[in-house]
């Protein structure tokens, strides 16, 4: 701040015409005055790069609207797209692309991967995801895949005498569900999606898409003192959760495995399913989402009068029907939905 109030009153002159910002999705109000500043004298020039689709760094300050109201910051000048991907198959990069727009407060872009061509199954490529009946199974469903990325590369459907896998969790605490050991042909990392960020590896596991507290999207609440140096936040539902998402996805070049549990998946795969935007590989079948809900899936359950379906967020939403709906089916409903669920 003191610099900020150095330049703008004129008792320091920068000699630098030229400042060149990058990320500046990760910038704050206080760093975004600073750059003003430096370039507030004439013949000064600003080059900024940034994505707002990453912007995952508001605990730190950093104000999404320095990106998305760049010209109301800084002043009118010509804006470059970069729309080109080198990293992903088209094929995660259509999916996270979807996933993240949704939010109108987002900057609207179309990316292209370099690598667009049909995915190749037998290699794993593309976005898919494995339930789980409870996070006991997660080490294994993860061990699992590793092996079938080993017998793919004996097979010669991936061309490569090894390959890379990223664990991305949401928190450190899911290094705990790593398995004990990956096959030679396999370098295993773990990484929080915050660490992964400016990586990238062959292939990616998230491994804890589970709805509830420490899952992912988080529903842990900031600590209120923070509140003091942020920003008012994005009034899209899980905004930055969601973009978290997006930087997790695109951290993989070839595939992505998205694991969670069969009966309380994060609302972020029941959205993916209703926008087929993902490819169940079993080898349970996936929940049913709820007929007009982003949030609960249905469950099979027990009354006075035998079998229905209800929700899993039960008792936030009392929805039942008497057999779960197909894909673009309406539900046969036996009662009816008192209360939305709690979200």
């Amino acid at each position: 701040m003191q610099a900020a109030d150095h330049l703008e009153s004129g008792r320091y002159v920068s000699p630098y015409r030229l400042v060149m910002v990058d990320e500046l999705q990760d910038a704050s109000q206080a760093r975004a005055r600073l750059t003003r500043a430096l370039v507030a004298q004439p013949g000064r020039h600003l080059l900024a790069v940034g994505d707002d689709w990453q912007s995952i760094n508001r605990f730190a300050g950093a104000d999404l609207s320095v990106v998305t109201g760049f010209h109301d910051q800084f002043g009118p000048g010509p804006t470059v797209h970069l729309t080109t991907t080198f990293r992903c198959h088209q094929s995660i990069t259509d999916t996270a692309a979807s996933f993240v727009r949704k939010n109108p407060a987002q900057v609207r872009k179309t990316v292209v991967s370099v690598h667009d061509r049909p995915i190749d199954r037998a290699a794993h490529e593309g976005v898919q995801l494995r339930t789980v009946a409870s996070a006991a199974e997660v080490p294994r469903a993860i061990g699992d895949f590793l092996t079938q990325l080993r017998d793919a590369i004996h097979g010669g459907a991936i061309v490569a005498d090894s390959v890379s896998v990223d664990v991305l969790g949401r928190y450190h605490q899911d290094r705990g569900l790593m398995p004990h050991a990956a096959p030679p042909e396999i370098r295993l990392a773990f990484r929080t999606i915050h660490s992964a960020k400016g990586l990238e590896a062959d292939y990616v596991v998230i491994p804890n898409l589970s709805a509830g507290s420490y899952a992912f999207p988080s529903r842990i609440a900031d600590d209120p003192v923070l509140a003091l140096a942020m920003t008012g936040g994005d009034t899209y539902p899980h905004a930055e959760e969601r973009r978290l998402f997006y930087v997790a996805l695109t951290r993989a070049r070839r595939g992505v495995l998205l694991i969670s549990p069969e009966h309380n998946p994060s609302p972020f795969v029941t959205e993916l399913i209703q926008d087929r935007l993902v490819r169940d590989v079993g080898p349970r079948p996936v929940a049913t989402p709820r007929p007009g809900c982003r949030v609960g899936v249905l469950r099979q359950r027990s009354g006075c009068n035998g079998h229905f379906w209800g929700c899993s967020t039960f008792p936030a939403c009392t929805y039942t029907c008497n057999t779960p709906p197909g894909p673009g089916e309406r539900p046969s409903v036996t009662r009816s939905t008192t209360r939305r669920p709690a979200f």
